[in-house]
């Protein structure tokens, strides 16, 4: 099990949680003594294989193969909002998926593959591959394969969240991991955080719809809100500079929009703050049901305050008994919130530590092995 590869159909580097949790993952793999390839296709205009260009763009160190590959599909993610969008980009994963897997298997002697690729997944499976499918979101389609793929001794599921499970017709042991903080990135020192700074970090957009950020910036006007400081990490830029034009014009001076950031400086903006928000909308069933967020395993791993909205997958988060949640564009139950944890101690245990990269990689690696017919690897 010293082999793994990890094929997807992300592009990299990419301003997007989804790109940081594949290359944690891999990162920690190779980490654990494993010889990791990862493959994706060349699909983004700034799409780069060189392992310097990644390791700067991220922040790490481990090295690991990495291969571009060709894509002449009609789907490119810079060509933006142009028609039918939605349909490129299935057709283009699908003719790419097949066509990368032959390739690969004409190859490669890897015995375990990893993707959270739906066609990959399926690919992979009909040609009796063992493989681990990481699932983040539910669609008709991941519906339609993982149902028909389910069954099947080859391959093992893990889903991010337990409501997300529970949308697939699972009997099967399948095993739920939610997202985890990188150790790496936090420093050991214990630090004062009644201040009341608070932050929220994570992109500004979701499918090109607002976060609900205003509603937050509505919040930190509130004159009960005075002596807060709110800051807001994420991109992209152009709504940031939205966010800082309109901020100025209401004369707001206690919320600071300081756009993106790298790994290691947002991480000290969250272990130099007291609060943390999670909040989203409920246009996508994804925010409400199904999310597992990074950032929350990098508010509890500093030990901040967590203020949530008020979605069925705040709820199940691992700790979620510490969360203040309030209802959705509700301002005065926002306020109650933050209020109500200024008299609250921070949370002193170190439950944190069962959510960090290292143990998740451990029961990633014990999957693996169980696929594989071994003995989970003593780490």
């Amino acid at each position: 099990m010293n082999d793994i590869t990890y094929i997807t159909y992300q592009t990299f580097p990419a301003h997007t949680a989804n790109s940081l949790q594949t290359i944690s993952v891999i990162k920690y793999l190779a980490r654990n003594n494993k010889k990791v390839k990862l493959i994706f296709p060349d699909r983004s205009s700034s799409s780069n294989d060189d392992i310097n260009n990644l390791q700067n763009f991220y922040g790490f160190n481990e090295t690991f193969e990495v291969t571009k590959t060709h894509h002449n599909y009609p789907f490119r993610d810079y060509l933006g909002d142009s028609n039918f969008k939605k349909i490129r980009f299935h057709i283009s994963h699908f003719l790419w998926s097949k066509k990368v897997v032959k390739k690969v298997l004409q190859e490669n002697n890897t015995k375990t593959y990893f993707t959270r690729s739906d066609w990959v997944f399926y690919f992979l499976n009909k040609n009796n591959q063992k493989v681990i499918y990481e699932c983040h979101q539910v669609s008709k389609l991941r519906k339609f394969i993982v149902n028909h793929l389910i069954t099947s001794n080859n391959c093992e599921i893990v889903y991010t969240n337990e409501l997300l499970k529970g949308d697939f017709k699972d009997d099967k042991k399948s095993t739920v991991i939610h997202n985890a903080y990188d150790e790496d990135l936090f420093s050991n020192e214990i630090l004062d955080m009644n201040n009341k700074q608070v932050v929220f970090v994570g992109n500004l957009l979701r499918f090109g719809k607002d976060r609900n950020i205003n509603f937050l910036i509505e919040c930190f006007s509130h004159p009960s809100l005075k002596n807060y400081q709110l800051f807001v990490v994420g991109g992209p830029d152009s709504y940031k500079d939205k966010l800082i034009t309109s901020i100025k014009d209401a004369g707001i001076n206690n919320v600071r929009i300081l756009g993106r950031l790298d790994r290691k400086d947002t991480i000290k903006i969250i272990e130099n703050s007291e609060y943390g928000i999670l909040i989203n909308t409920s246009l996508s069933i994804h925010s409400t049901h199904h999310t597992s967020p990074l950032k929350y395993f990098e508010y509890l791993r500093a030990r901040l305050k967590i203020v949530a909205i008020d979605f069925p997958a705040h709820r199940t988060l691992p700790m979620s008994n510490g969360i203040l949640f309030f209802e959705e564009n509700n301002v005065d139950s926002f306020i109650e919130a933050i209020r109500k944890f200024s008299s609250i101690q921070r949370d002193e245990s170190l439950y944190y530590k069962n959510f960090s990269y290292d143990v998740r990689i451990e029961k990633i690696l014990d999957i693996a092995a169980r696929l594989e017919g071994l003995e989970p690897p003593t780490l």
